[in-house]
């Protein structure tokens, strides 16, 4: 019998979880629901459709404010899924660091995909010459 869960992340920003989705192509709405093996509706803030057969989501924590994969648990467990959760959350934290970066002074002097997938960047700060 299948069932609605939840993967713990440590996605906080929705301005850059949508900067992801949006950067990796991948097609979402805005709020919505999953019926879980009950029959109850689940709310979630962002819901992506894998296709005619998966359907999962972000769903927001109330207590820590935190964005957590949510979804029927063998959709989740797919590796067609778990391959996307992984992109998002690299490209998540490639923006993340990136923003951080730009907000304390840092421009990108290099920003690379090394040949096993991680993301490689250098970043410089520029001080001021009195």
């Amino acid at each position: 019998m299948s069932h609605y869960t939840t993967i713990k992340t440590e996605i906080r920003d929705r301005g850059i979880l949508l900067e992801a989705l949006q950067s990796l192509n991948i097609r979402f709405k805005e709020t919505g629901t999953f019926q879980d093996h009950q029959n109850k509706r689940q709310n979630v803030a962002l819901v992506i459709q894998e296709g005619q057969d998966l359907t999962w989501g972000f769903r927001k924590t109330e207590k820590d404010e935190v964005y957590q994969v949510a979804g029927i648990i063998e959709d989740l467990h797919s590796s067609r899924v778990r391959k996307r959760i992984d992109a998002i959350q690299q490209e998540y934290a490639r923006l993340k660091v990136l923003a951080e970066a730009r907000k304390e002074g840092f421009s990108v002097v290099l920003q690379q995909r090394t040949e096993t997938g991680t993301v490689k960047l250098i970043l410089r700060k520029v001080g001021n010459a009195s």
